[in-house]
């Protein structure tokens, strides 16, 4: 007979006050589903009434839920019963839906492959130090051996064995100790017994675990043969998806969206009155009252104890943690402090850097071994280049906890299988499901969440539709195992495959996906799914899109500083929330010492372009080496100057939009990204596919090349060593004002040897201002009661301010601690001259307000005389009467608005934050008014009239009126 068992699972969350006042304990209830019967009998859903009408029984029959504490018993009503519809459960599931019997999947015995991040990072950065240290000034020569080590500089290791046989025997080996007391209490010592201490085997390690899975199972001829294991390709029909999930797989599925969960009632939200919970709650579990007979006959019910914290005055009612866990659940956030704990925060690309380096310590002992050197090679080289990759959280021996996570898991499944769930005890860690991330960053100051998205939830074939739902996505746990060698055929091995890194964030969400096309199924951006679009093949028509939420994200920027949280989602998706959680269960754990995001990736060479083509003629010549022939009819003339020239374009070297853009070269003074249409267009036509069809050197004739691509930030020009004439020695070289090559001894502690002459890439250092500026102020003072204007145009308008010990400087910023005025010490005469002249007028902000609430307008920029005369002024809050907003406005005179410039040009409220704001007010000759805010227009409309009845004698000031 099919059977339908619901494991109801307690997860507790926190305490709200309804709109009558009173207080609840929240619950959100979890039912997972394991539906079986014998083969004889069937595969689809039709076999299981309850299931196959789930969500309206949920609806219709679910009267509450009894929560039991201990002995003390109460009812719970649901939260919100209007949020299920039974419509999306039919247009998902229906009588044909394939169901193949629940079977508990036990990895108790399967190997887990890994390998200890954390040395490898540590052995990287001790070789390329020492070697760095080593040869400070020049390349180093890996082929002169210490005398006394024979080793490779002082690299503690030649090479590193690698080979096929090593593979397999390094896996063997793995594989015998796996059931070996791997049961670990959660009072191990998980670092110390994950890590080995020898380099060249985590190497080794780390070599397995990208070794491709399904060569351990072929012979060396198979793979000298060239047979490649290739995963079966996926079913390309509506009839081969049919059997290719089950109705249990695509339940799990649904796990990533909680909130559609909650629609279709496999997650459902009761409330408690707190009065009724028990002050000495410790544990909670909850069954399902229904109003029919027939489900609770039907229904087989399992009820695990979920452990609690509940303390009624701090409103916290939350999953208990497991006493000295591995990952450590705090408050709800994992503790990932590094200094006392197995986490480690990383930034570079150690996997990409451990496989360079053996391959390059392989190559070169093999090269030497075999004596295969040509008598070209350069005794000189570098190490192999290292990537960075954003942050990436480590946990130390993952493979070893997930070890205790199968083990316990299968302990679990053994008591609801006899029947004894109530003897199941669930703590913080059994509820996992994944985890949020947010980042903290100098940039803004503020924390940031990496996982607020917004989801489209559509049923394809239907009218079924939910857009826009706002929810917070998690990063999850991934594994990977080998593919089947052929359809239908196991793979060769059936080992997980589990990274110690948690999530790695590059700069985007890490639940949506970054915008733009990805490389499709032909390796390529102009295949078909390049732009890649859901295909609902399966009989679950569900397709989902989710994008990051509008200015939620931080910057990932060189040279930045950040820091690292973790709240944890529970099976129900819930957490701490952003702005509840705590600012001490960080990474790094200082808040003055955060961590400075760096570039590994060195400046290429600059690139050499030519003037016009090389032919038979110029024999000995190639695009990097320059000849002059000088055809003299005696030695006696060849130190004699000749007048051909030889000539090559020197450009800085290419990079991509996204280098750049860490980089900050598209942020505007605020260090937002800037999003105008010359900017656009900039990244369009410069960041351009290779042009495959081009087989010829490019010639670039003109005197001035205009770059095709986007230059390297970090490239400032180009530098020649020991260029012929120059004078000797140790000096550095540089084009002065009038353009003339200068020589100077070279700064720095240990220069090389001879003469380096640079030729900047870029004219002199010259801020590059837009048109029109009459004023700029960049607060880069630091100190003082002036603030200077650095346009330099005209006389400097500068501002004094009244009440020096009224403000605070910081660098390139001023706050305003208490009220002051900060204005020009007479008349504006260039600001009020050089507006009228051309009836426009822009005025460019970056402010960060203490608060989002001011009466006012509160002055942010002004030409005025007193609080109701005035040319122009762009304030915060309200401007007129009325109650304050959280909104911006702009008062301008002309000759069709009033003294005071009214009527004003508002945003609409609850557009102000506390954050780094850009803060843009334009009016242009048409009359069209516009603020902006961070590049967005918020307001706008059109003010007829011109400037002539500006007053000239208004003085310009900053954040308050000019007269108090």
């Amino acid at each position: 007979m099919a059977t339908e068992t619901i494991i109801w699972t307690a997860i507790p969350y926190g305490v709200i006050t309804l709109k009558d006042g009173q207080r609840m304990a929240r619950i959100s209830v979890v039912a997972s589903h394991r539906l079986e019967a014998p083969d004889t009998e069937g595969d689809t859903l039709s076999l299981y009434p309850i299931a196959l009408n789930w969500t309206q029984h949920i609806r219709d029959n679910l009267q509450g839920f009894v929560v039991r504490a201990g002995t003390h018993e109460v009812k719970a009503e649901l939260q919100d019963r209007h949020v299920l519809d039974p419509n999306w459960w039919a247009a998902m599931f229906n009588e044909k839906t394939f169901v193949r019997p629940y079977a508990f999947e036990d990895h108790t015995d399967k190997l887990i492959i890994s390998y200890p991040t954390q040395n490898i990072v540590n052995t990287l950065k001790g070789i390329y130090q020492a070697v760095g240290f080593d040869s400070p000034d020049d390349l180093p020569d890996f082929r002169g051996r210490d005398s006394s080590t024979g080793q490779i500089l002082n690299i503690p290791f030649n090479d590193v064995p690698w080979n096929k046989d090593i593979a397999q025997g390094m896996r063997a080996q793995l594989k015998a100790g796996v059931g070996d007391n791997v049961w670990l209490p959660p009072s191990i010592d998980v670092g110390a017994a994950g890590i080995t201490g020898d380099p060249v085997n985590d190497l080794q390690k780390l070599m397995l675990f990208h070794y491709p899975a399904n060569q351990l199972g072929t012979t060396l001829e198979e793979d000298k043969a060239n047979v490649t294991q290739l995963a079966p390709p996926l079913p390309k029909t509506e009839e081969d998806f049919e059997r290719y999930m089950d109705y249990h797989e695509v339940i799990s599925s649904l796990g990533d969206y909680p909130e559609l969960m909650r629609r279709l009632g496999l997650i459902v939200d009761i409330l408690v009155p707190v009065d009724d919970v028990p002050v000495n709650t410790h544990e909670i579990r909850v069954a399902p009252l229904w109003d029919s007979p027939e489900i609770e006959n039907r229904l087989i019910g399992e009820f695990p104890r979920t452990a609690v914290i509940w303390k009624e005055a701090s409103d916290t009612f939350l999953a208990q943690p497991r006493e000295a866990s591995i990952p450590q659940i705090e408050d709800g956030q994992l503790v990932i402090n590094p200094n006392q704990t197995y986490f480690d925060l990383v930034q570079v690309d150690v996997d990409g850097a451990g496989i360079k380096l053996v391959n390059f310590l392989n190559n070169m002992a093999s090269a030497e071994a075999a004596d295969m050197l040509a008598v070209d090679s350069p005794g000189k080289q570098g190490l192999p280049t290292m990537r960075s990759a954003g942050f990436s959280l480590n946990l130390t021996a993952r493979d070893l906890i997930m070890y205790e996570f199968f083990n316990k898991t299968a302990d679990d499944n053994q008591l609801v299988e006899k029947g004894v769930s109530e003897d199941l005890l669930f703590y913080a860690e059994d509820l996992l499901r994944g985890y949020r991330v947010d980042m903290w960053d100098t940039l803004s100051g503020q924390w940031h969440s990496l996982c607020q998205r917004v989801g489209n939830y559509n049923i394809e074939g239907t009218d079924l539709s939910w857009e826009g739902v706002p929810d917070e996505g998690f990063a999850q746990m991934g594994m990977s195992q080998a593919a089947e060698t052929e359809e239908g055929q196991p793979p060769a091995t059936d080992d997980f495959y589990l990274h110690e890194s948690m999530f790695r964030w590059e700069g985007w969400s890490l639940v949506a996906p970054r915008p733009g096309k990805t490389i499709g199924e032909q390796g390529d951006t102009n295949s078909p799914m390049a732009d890649p679009q859901p295909q609902p093949m399966m009989p679950f028509k569900l397709i989902t899109t989710f994008k990051a939420a509008s200015r939620s994200l931080p910057r990932l920027r060189f040279g930045t500083g950040y820091r690292m949280r973790v709240r944890v989602a529970d099976l129900a998706g819930n957490s701490v929330s952003l702005n509840d959680a705590s600012d001490s269960l960080v990474a790094p754990a200082a808040p003055d010492e955060p961590e400075v995001y760096y570039r590994f990736e060195p400046l290429s060479p600059p690139s050499i372009f030519l003037r016009e083509e090389i032919t038979f003629d110029d024999a000995g010549e190639s695009v990097a080496h320059m000849v002059i022939r000088s055809f003299n009819s005696s030695p006696d003339l060849d130190n004699a100057p000749v007048s051909d020239t030889n000539e090559r374009h020197i450009a800085a070297p290419p990079t991509s939009q996204l280098m750049a853009e860490t980089h900050g070269v598209f942020d505007d003074m605020a260090g937002r990204l800037k999003n105008d249409p010359s900017t656009y267009n900039i990244i369009a036509s410069r960041d351009l596919a290779v042009d495959t069809s081009q087989t010829k050197t490019p010639i670039i004739p003109e005197p001035q090349m205009e770059l095709p691509y986007l230059p390297d930030a970090l490239a400032m020009g180009a530098a020649f060593r020991n260029l012929p004439g120059t004078p000797d020695d140790e000096v550095w070289g540089k084009v002065d004002g009038v353009g003339q090559l200068a020589y100077d001894p070279v700064p720095g502690v240990l220069p090389r040897p001879g003469t380096m002459t640079h030729i900047p890439f870029l004219p002199a250092d010259t801020p590059q201002l837009p048109d029109g500026l009459l004023a700029l102020y960049t607060f880069e003072e630091g100190s003082g009661n002036v603030v200077h204007d650095v346009s330099g145009v005209g006389d400097p308008l500068d501002l004094t301010i009244a009440d020096p010990g009224n403000v605070t400087w910081g660098t390139d910023n001023l706050t305003i601690d208490t009220a002051t005025i900060i204005a020009s010490a007479g008349a504006a005469n260039k600001l009020n001259s050089g507006i009228q002249a051309t009836n426009e007028i822009t005025i460019e902000m970056w402010i960060q307000p203490s608060n989002d609430l001011q009466s006012g307008p509160a002055r942010i920029a002004t030409i005025s005389q007193n609080p109701s005369l005035r040319n122009v002024t762009v304030g915060q809050g309200m401007a007129v009467q009325g109650d304050p907003l959280r909104g911006y406005v702009a008062r301008l005179r002309t000759t069709e608005t009033t003294q005071n410039g009214l009527p004003p040009l508002n945003t609409p409220d609850n557009l102000v934050t506390t954050t780094l704001t850009h803060l843009v007010f334009t009016r242009d000759l048409n009359g069209d008014r516009t603020l902006y805010i961070d590049g967005m227009p918020a307001a706008a409309d059109n003010v007829t009239g011109d400037f002539s009845n500006w007053d000239a004698g208004y003085q310009f000031g900053l954040v308050n009126d000019i007269a108090k």
